[in-house]
């Protein structure tokens, strides 16, 4: 019995326990602190209403020293900081959060030129990078994303205290099921009165035979408040009573019944006329002189008590009486006791149980989450823009995401034991470069704006790192090649070359044109001049033609500077948008009797409905490109205009059916003074002004070319909308 009652006081503390705890973790709640690093105060203040606005306490810092300052005297949860500041930039400052073991969350912001950067601070052990320019779509969802997987980390971690908690109950329920087991052999050997299991059956079976064994007419029981132990409730009446007074209440220590459970000991009155002091005589339900109070005690602690009048003779009750019931009331208590035991142990199997269950459930949904969470990653990876290959140490790939297949034109499946050195990135040379350095020495190789070229696809170009790949025991198990197509950014950067150029020939052509104009329009005039002078007779034949020559040239010097002029000077486009193929009718109108004149026909086939362009100077671009077209065939061919709609963009195509242009010179066409024309017959600005045109326009300018085929130029403007077409074609 004494373990019995041992194991429900430790079950009894163990729930006052568990749910003290399940209390303080709801009430750990607490807001998120996040803090913003970076040197514009507007991406400071744009960070920092997005975040505000989601509830977040956010504070921000101009550089990196400043940030750690704040981080010396506040805790913060998150921590968002550019790479590219001074006085201490965000890797520096990441290495010092690191520094610290603090569970500060990093998240790295940074250009589109920084994204190696930003990889290696994830290296490091930033969680995440955004690219600037930010929105607020991703810096909200890289946030609650980071909340979630911090989430299931102190779930995993609460899970397994609770999985350890768990697996000692089951050790107590195995040693109370032994307990349970010997109680119900001992009881199986007590009497009857010892069989009950309802405790309302068992105390008026008590009841009943101590009216029997007593000879008396009203008995009832009280029991401790289990919630308020210093009051006692009345549970059970044998005898003629009111129903009503089931459930009243005794404090301890008042009245006859208090003053019994204070006392602990039974209580004889033989005569209540003489014992007048003991009690309070005013009470209606005492209907005789004499009754008895007997504690009800089990290992000396009071459970309640059990009270017994009314005896049938009329004659007072006796101190064997006493004995009597105190004998009663002892096996009354340890059955009692017994009931409120194995009720309470039945309540504890059955929390025990759903706590069990619980507890299995919350495991299965740990093993779902992780299982998403492992397919959520791998989607990741899958889904990543960056192509990763991970190899083994005999350099044969074991894996690679969506992006490197789609990148490197792989197969979905790559045959098994195919060698990352077969997939012609690299010559030999480069590749036992690579073993050497990431397997043997177990470092990180890099390799940036490498050129890749695949038969009838355009050049890639590709920046690699090259990093040695361990396992959780933090042996070298292979590699991991990390593949980032930087082929937009190169192209950029040619192009932003490409108008720095322009821009410097522009400059100087307006100083040449300048300083040439007006000494060139003289020696004009007194050419003019001495024509006009000279004799049209044959003596002075020679000298005309000389100065014919000389003319001509002169005139030739002119238009060269006039081109000049017009590239320094003549692409500022008007803001005033038209019709674009009202512009292209102006342009064949005007070069029709050119091409007629070379037997070329022009064709257009423009689309109706099209909304307004801003088309600046784009006439003068369209009759430079028709006049190329009309240049480069040879005769009886034609050219070709077309217009229609993609998207938000309008297209203009001038097809031609001429000797096109070699591949190895398309992309110097747009230069300044590059041609292909004759000597005397071009001045090599002309595509270049077109590109300055369109540019300024706000569109651009591709073409395409195949050598005795022809050549298409594509002319792409922005437009507020596009609709469908209806494609009507005409002959010029």
């Amino acid at each position: 019995m004494l373990i019995f009652v041992d194991i429900c006081r430790f079950f009894a503390t163990l729930i006052s326990s568990r749910f003290t705890k399940s209390t303080t973790l709801a009430l750990m709640v607490k807001k998120i602190n996040i803090l913003a690093v970076d040197e514009d105060k507007g991406i400071q203040q744009f960070i920092s209403d997005i975040l505000t606005d989601e509830g977040f306490n956010v504070q921000t810092a101009n550089n990196g020293l400043e940030a750690l300052e704040r981080l010396n005297k506040h805790t913060f949860d998150f921590v968002l900081t550019d790479l590219d500041m001074q006085h201490m930039n965000g890797m520096e400052l990441l290495e010092e959060i690191q520094s610290k073991n603090c569970k500060t969350c990093v998240i790295i912001m940074t250009g589109s030129g920084s994204i190696t950067s930003a990889v290696q601070a994830i290296k490091k052990g930033a969680y995440d990078y955004l690219t600037k320019p930010l929105d607020a779509a991703s810096i909200l969802v890289t946030i609650k994303n980071a909340l979630n997987q911090m989430d299931l980390e102190n779930k995993d971690i609460h899970l397994e205290s609770e999985l350890k908690k768990t697996r000692h109950l089951e050790s107590v329920s195995i040693e109370l099921s032994r307990q349970v087991d010997n109680l119900f052999y001992l009881n199986s050997l007590t009497s009857a009165i010892s069989a009950f299991t309802d405790m309302s059956e068992l105390q008026n079976f008590i009841l009943e035979n101590c009216k029997k064994i007593l000879g008396s007419q009203l008995a009832s029981i009280f029991l401790m408040d289990d919630q308020d132990p210093e009051y006692l409730v009345l549970t059970a009446v044998s005898g003629e009573h009111d129903p009503s007074v089931i459930g009243t209440r005794q404090k301890v220590g008042q009245g006859i019944s208090g003053r019994v459970a204070l006392e602990k000991k039974p209580l004889l009155v033989r005569d209540i006329d003489k014992e007048a002091s003991q009690i309070q005589k005013t009470s209606p339900r005492y209907g005789s002189k004499s009754f008895m109070c007997v504690p009800l005690l089990t290992q000396n602690k009071l459970i309640g008590i059990i009270n017994v009048t009314n005896k049938k003779d009329e004659k007072s009750f006796t101190p064997s009486d006493v004995n009597l019931l105190a004998i009663l009331a002892g096996h009354a208590a340890s059955a009692i006791a017994n009931i409120r035991h194995f009720n309470l142990l039945d309540d504890l199997n059955k929390n025990l149980t759903k706590q069990i269950d619980h507890a299995t459930q919350e495991l299965v949904q740990k093993n779902q989450d992780l299982s998403a969470l492992k397919q959520y990653n791998e989607n990741i990876i899958k889904s990543l823009s960056i192509g990763l290959i991970v190899f083994n140490k005999k350099l044969s790939i074991t894996y690679a995401n969506n992006a490197i297949k789609t990148l490197l034109n792989l197969e979905k499946f790559l045959p098994k034991d195919f060698a990352i050195s077969d997939l012609g990135l690299f010559d030999a040379t480069t590749w036992n470069t690579v073993y050497h350095q990431v397997i043997h020495k177990q470092t990180t190789k890099r390799i940036g704006h490498y050129e890749y070229t695949q038969k009838n696809r355009n050049p890639l170009y590709l920046d690699f790192i090259i990093s040695p790949f361990f396992d959780e025991k933090g042996e070298l198990i292979g590699g991991i090649l990390v593949v980032n197509n930087v082929t937009e950014q190169i192209i950029i950067e040619q192009k932003l070359a490409h108008s720095e150029r322009l821009a410097i020939v522009g400059k100087l052509a307006a100083k040449v044109a300048h300083e040439l104009n007006n000494p060139l329009d003289g020696i004009l005039r007194f050419v003019n001049l001495t024509l006009s002078k000279i004799p049209k007779d044959t003596s002075n034949e020679e000298i005309l033609d000389y100065l014919n020559e000389s003319k001509a040239g002169l005139i030739r010097m002119a238009q060269i500077i006039s081109s000049l002029l017009e590239f320094s000077r003549g692409m500022q486009p008007s803001s005033e948008k038209n019709q674009i193929n009202e512009t292209i009718r102006d342009a064949v109108k005007a070069m029709s009797p050119t091409a007629m004149s070379h037997n070329i026909r022009i064709i257009t086939q423009l689309s109706d409905g099209l909304p307004k362009v801003l088309t600046g100077n784009l006439f003068q671009v369209l009759t430079n490109l028709i006049k190329n077209a009309i240049d480069s065939i040879d005769k009886n061919g034609t050219v070709t205009i077309r217009t229609s709609s993609a998207q938000d963009d309008i297209l203009l195509e001038i097809q031609d059916t001429g000797k096109g242009i070699p591949a190895h010179i398309l992309k110097q066409i747009f230069d300044p003074f590059f041609t292909t024309k004759p000597k005397g017959k071009g001045s090599g600005l002309g595509l270049s002004i077109c590109m300055g045109i369109i540019e300024k326009c706000r569109g651009k300018i591709e073409v395409k070319s195949i050598e005795n085929e022809g050549t298409t130029f594509t002319i792409i403007l922005p437009a507020d909308h596009a609709g469908v077409q209806t494609l009507k074609s005409g002959v010029n």
